[in-house]
């Protein structure tokens, strides 16, 4: 990026162009912005969270990240730069980590985090003052609008942006699982056996082995962008290798849990019925919702169907909603995928004008 971009603090041209370079799929993935000072924070002892801000001018804004599930948390490279990236622009950013998510469990805790992060970020005197927007990735949909709908915080949440979000989460457990009619990332049913284990409709033996070898297969199998390919089975011999570190009376649960074996779906199914889980839908609190909401998701998401983009939109009506075809689930798109928005370059070049303006707040 030309050096100069860097020099004008004030110029909203400037913190235009400079985010349409960081987040267009044209940017280098392992890059990210210079001149960004990021320093530990402490939330709860789990682990560190990250404050950032930028080192050569005065902060304009805050943001506050909700994060989606991911073993890393703010460590995750993908992340660290999301968070860089606004600092870039201005602003003062907190990205938390959030025990439950890292462990790779969808509950009510991610809520409590982010609840405790926004109040360190209000307080950080980086931040004091500032607006408070709120971004959230995948499943971190969850605590964003939670968080914006909050009698204690809906004042003071100016934009949730959802990025990749969800809104029905009976069809989002069936996109996890593959059990939708789409094409679908093989890798993540692991994580609603992790969550829902408790109310599953079987005998659990060796519950701690179990589900160890769950979060390794996560960790070895997420690494590897070609097994996420829809129809990718190379994760299967994977799952067979650690299900030797399972008790032998739950190897076949886990490797259903990893999609070996079919059936994976009714279990979840079950344990989601049961109502143990309903803190899972944020669209029963969306009446106090006072934020500007921005909806953006990626046409060819894997993970979360566009048709959770729709769910949203009809669960908060006044929410602006964005989609692009150059971006996946929480990455952009390359090759033959980015080839096939050529198209619809225009109207994906507008969309792509308007996510900019959501994050420059």
């Amino acid at each position: 990026m030309p050096e100069e971009l860097t020099m004008d603090n004030d110029s909203d041209l400037i913190r235009f162009a400079r985010l349409a370079w960081w987040l267009g799929p044209w940017s280098p993935r392992a890059a990210r912005p210079a001149g960004i000072r990021r320093r530990a924070v402490a939330l709860d002892g789990s682990g560190p969270s990250y404050v950032y801000a930028p080192a050569d001018r005065a902060p304009r804004s805050a943001w506050l990240i909700s994060p989606g599930c991911h073993h890393d948390g703010p460590d995750d490279p993908r992340m660290d730069r999301f968070a860089a990236v606004l600092a870039s622009t201005g602003a003062v950013v907190m990205s938390p980590r959030s025990p439950e998510l890292c462990d790779l469990r969808l509950g009510s805790g991610a809520i409590r985090t982010l609840a405790r992060a926004h109040a360190a970020l209000v307080a950080d005197p980086a931040a004091r003052g500032l607006a408070v927007n709120v971004a959230s990735v995948s499943v971190g949909a969850l605590a964003a609008l939670r968080l914006a709908a909050a009698p204690a915080t809906a004042a003071a949440i100016q934009r949730v942006v959802v990025i990749g979000g969800y809104a029905d989460p009976v069809a989002m457990i069936a996109s996890l699982c593959g059990a939708d009619a789409e094409p679908r990332d093989p890798l993540n049913q692991a994580v609603a056996f992790v969550s829902f284990l408790d109310h599953l409709p079987v005998e659990i033996h060796a519950r701690a082995r179990l589900v160890d070898a769950w979060r390794w297969f996560v960790r070895t199998a997420w690494a590897r962008d070609a097994w996420k390919k829809p129809g990718a089975t190379a994760h299967h011999a994977a799952a067979r290798e650690l299900a030797r570190e399972v008790d032998l009376r739950d190897r076949e649960l886990f490797l259903t849990g990893c999609g070996v074996i079919p059936g994976g779906h009714a279990l979840v199914a079950h344990a989601l019925a049961s109502g143990a889980y309903d803190h899972l839908d944020w669209r029963p609190h969306v009446a106090t919702i006072r934020a500007d909401v921005v909806a953006v998701h990626g046409v060819t998401d894997s993970v979360m169907p566009i048709a959770q983009l729709d769910a949203l939109a009809t669960a908060l009506p006044r929410a602006r909603t964005i989609r692009l075809g150059g971006f996946a689930h929480s990455r952009t798109v390359g090759g033959r995928d980015l080839l096939r928005t050529l198209p619809g370059i225009a109207d994906e070049i507008r969309a792509f004008r308007e996510v900019i303006r959501a994050v420059a707040a």
